[in-house]
């Protein structure tokens, strides 16, 4: 990605943050989203941010916890007596963004995955999808009951990236043709 690395970020979080908005309830007192990985490497507090700004220019309120910073994952306020939701109720955000360490190391209790507005699932496009990643999957989305689990691979090539957010920079004629190629829009008279 080089130089517009950080631009071609900024377009697919904002991709990203326009679907996860479809998940808001007007109604609900809590609207969070449990952001899940199965990968202690992936960086879900960038993702996090990123979704943040972005809601917050259209004028949001919105927060971010963060398993390890906001909260402890392994303590029994957490695991039992749900003092996380309470908390998200106090702090009165239109949104709140919950991230959670390596669900395989440490489980999240199903009243957070059930409450949840949507749980998006982060996965690493470069790692195998392993046994125990399906199974674990499954055990999400079951305990997570109406509630939608979302997945989102992160570190995505290019023309995976632009099969959601449209075509990335650097724009030039050769990259525009490149890119209604890949889309297979050739004839196309608009790009």
């Amino acid at each position: 990605m080089g130089r517009y690395s950080e631009q071609i970020k900024k377009m697919a979080s904002k991709a990203l943050a326009n679907q996860l908005f479809g998940y808001y309830q007007r109604d609900k007192a809590l609207n969070f989203i449990n952001v899940l990985k199965l990968d202690s490497a992936i960086d879900s507090g960038n993702l996090m941010q990123h979704i943040k700004d972005e809601w917050e220019t259209i004028g949001l309120k919105v927060g971010i916890l963060e398993e390890g910073v906001d909260f402890n994952a392994k303590s029994r306020e957490f695991l039992i007596e749900s003092t996380l939701l309470e908390r998200i109720k106090l702090e009165q955000q239109d949104f709140s963004l919950v991230g959670h360490t390596n669900v395989f190391n440490v489980p999240v209790p199903p009243f957070y995955l059930s409450q949840a507005a949507v749980n998006l699932l982060l996965l690493d496009a470069k790692s195998a999808w392993k046994e125990e990643d399906e199974e674990l999957f499954k055990e999400i989305v079951q305990r997570s009951g109406a509630v939608p689990v979302v997945i989102c691979l992160m570190d995505t090539d290019r023309f995976a990236t632009e099969t959601f957010t449209g075509m990335l920079p650097p724009y030039s004629f050769f990259r525009n043709l490149e890119y209604r190629f890949s889309q297979l829009g050739i004839t196309a008279s608009k790009a």
